[in-house]
């Protein structure tokens, strides 16, 4: 019996998260990702969001508490960086995820901090963290619009 076919035997009606842990003991990265990527393309699932019960997993598995990994220890398929297309997952040189996330983010959905919304400059400063870090690592990758992302956070009062 192949892999794959043990997957579908020990997931059948299974949770998501159980489906994702599954995945990665028995299959490849490419497999992973064909097996998951109908369900993990919703918004929403019974469980929550795929795309934070996924990445909750992975961290489980690596024992990592942080928000970044390096492009050579991701486990995971590359195209679950457009699929969920959060920082997370996108690998440092994909260049056309990482725009699709910058502008999602700094454009599209206008999450950047407004100094009205916070009584103190630290408060407003913590806000603009999430944006620092896109920033910082498509800066890192020499992404060819940082300039544009950089300067939309800095008309909007990113110090």
């Amino acid at each position: 019996m192949n892999n794959i076919n043990k997957y579908h035997i020990l997931t059948k009606d299974k949770p998501f998260a159980y489906k994702v842990k599954i995945a990665f003991l028995l299959l490849r990265e490419d497999e992973v990702y064909e097996e998951l990527k109908e369900e993990a393309s919703k918004d929403m699932i019974r469980e929550g969001q795929p795309c934070a019960i996924f990445e909750r997993i992975i961290g489980e598995l690596l024992n990592l508490k942080i928000w970044y990994i390096p492009d050579e220890i991701k486990i995971w398929d590359r195209r679950f960086g457009s699929l969920f297309e959060t920082k997370y997952f996108c690998y440092d040189d994909d260049e056309e995820t990482w725009t699709k996330i910058l502008n999602k983010y700094f454009v599209k959905l206008r999450y950047m901090p407004v100094r009205e919304n916070y009584s103190s400059t630290r408060s407003f400063n913590n806000a603009w963290g999430y944006f620092a870090e896109l920033l910082a690592v498509v800066k890192e990758n020499n992404h060819s619009e940082f300039s544009k992302y950089y300067e939309i956070a800095i008309k909007n009062g990113m110090s």
